[in-house]
């Protein structure tokens, strides 16, 4: 595991590259992942489609409390699949 520097996501994407893994479903997602252009994009696709959402005019629906819940939620690495009002407060 120290190959992937102690990153399950890292291993796994390693062994299955033809799984999309996302690494903010990982307990532990691997350091420095949302600095990854390509996995901030992925991540905001993710988040539309599981929240409904069919065009960008629908984030204007998200009130400021929820955009602050859901950073606080990816910084304590909390699974972000769940309800917004579940998060764990920082």
């Amino acid at each position: 595991m120290s190959k992937y520097d102690s990153s399950p996501f890292l291993a796994l994407k390693a062994a299955y590259p033809e799984h999309e893994w996302l690494p903010w479903l990982f307990t532990t997602p691997p350091r420095n992942w949302s600095d990854s252009p390509e996995y901030r994009l992925k991540f905001w696709e993710w988040f539309s489609k599981e929240h409904g959402f069919t065009s960008l005019h629908d984030f204007y629906k998200l009130s400021s409390n929820e955009v602050e819940q859901l950073r606080r939620a990816l910084l304590c690495k909390v699974n972000i699949s769940i309800k917004f009002n579940h998060f764990c407060n920082v």
